[in-house]
Parts: C-alpha cells; structure tokens; sequence
C-alpha cells in the first residue's frame, strides 16, 4: 500500500477570507473600478479633516462594539450621495485602519458608480513595453 501525501498550497487564515484573498469576488472587482476610475481623469482628492472627523466620530459614539460603528457608517452612507465624498471616507477609515468601517464605504461607492462599465472602458496599466515606440509604458483597453 502506497501513502499518498496532499496538501494545499494557499494561504487560509481565520481573519481572512479566501475568495479575497484569490483576488476573485465582488470587493477586489469594486478596488480594481475604483483605482481605474482614479487614476484616469477623474477629480479625486485624498481624504480632507472632515472626512477624517467623521470617521473618529463613529468610533468615538461606540468605541468598543463594531457592530454599531457598522450601523453608524451605513447610515451615514444612506445619506451620501456624491461618489467622490464616499471615496474619501473610504480612504479616511483605511488610513485609520477600520477595514470593517472602509468596507461599507466602499459597498456605497459601488452602489452609486457603474462598476461593470468603469471596468469595460477605461484603460489601465499594463506595465509592459510599447513595442511601436520603445521606451514607454503601455495602456490598454480591458474587456470582460
């Protein structure tokens, strides 16, 4: 009889999520629209203090239960309706470290952006040469 020996060779851990970490699923497509959408010709600031004040303000009103700070920044997502102020606290609550908290910004800015057509439509960076004129970098047009 002949032992055969398995294993997996993919990084699982408790805190993780191993669709995300894959890179496959719904919040890695609405990072890689929200990068195009940013890097090409849109007006993005980082995130301003009042952005910042918001975000110490949720966890200043619950400052040990996560799931109303949760609740607090859905409703303050409800009441946002301009997609560049959402980008903002969502960079503002990642520059803090509350990736729970970043994550319904994130959701909220999915929500008010066509992510499928910012994919379809903008270029973005390949990293590779342009062979019709060396020494530049190259972008191009992704379709899914």
């Amino acid at each position: 009889m002949k032992i055969v020996k398995e294993s997996l060779y993919e990084k699982f851990t408790e805190g993780g999520d191993p669709i995300s970490d894959m890179g496959i699923g719904f919040a890695p497509k609405i990072k890689k629209a929200m990068e195009t959408y940013y890097r090409y010709g849109s007006s993005y600031t980082l995130p301003e203090f009042k952005d910042n004040q918001r975000i110490r303000d949720i966890v200043e009103k619950a400052p040990n239960d996560k799931e109303k700070q949760i609740k607090l920044a859905t409703t303050m997502k409800k009441l946002i309706t301009d997609p560049e102020k959402m980008a903002r606290r969502y960079q503002a609550a990642l520059g803090m470290n509350l990736d729970y908290i970043a994550d319904v910004f994130l959701i909220g800015w999915a929500e008010l952006m066509d992510i499928d057509n910012i994919l379809a439509t903008r270029p973005y960076y390949s990293g590779r040469r342009n062979p019709y004129n060396p020494g530049t970098r190259s972008s191009r047009v992704v379709k899914f």
